[in-house]
């Protein structure tokens, strides 16, 4: 995911993509395990499997992130090959 998203930056804005990606691994643990601990303290009794839906539903964002990273990636690359392709017929 960060290979792709360092893609379709420009060079200057490597180190801010990467940045960004560094506060996301770091925050993660922080706010993930006391939220995951308070959700299975207080659905144990009735739910005891809610950690496991919480977690799905925690994994939804980032899966869309990522098919919108790459399917903007896609779109660079036909837009590249088809600026190479008509790059091609100008020289002929």
């Amino acid at each position: 995911m960060r290979s792709i998203a360092t893609k379709l930056v420009s060079g200057e804005e490597f180190g801010k993509v990467n940045s960004l990606f560094g506060l996301a691994e770091a925050m993660t643990p922080l706010i993930y395990g006391p939220l995951y601990s308070k959700v299975y303290v207080a659905t144990l009794n009735v739910l005891p499997g809610a950690v496991f839906l919480l977690g799905a539903l925690l994994t939804l964002p980032a899966i869309a992130i990522f098919g919108w990273l790459y399917l903007e990636h896609k779109k660079d690359r036909l837009k590249n090959n088809q600026d190479i392709k008509i790059g091609d017929k100008d020289k002929c």
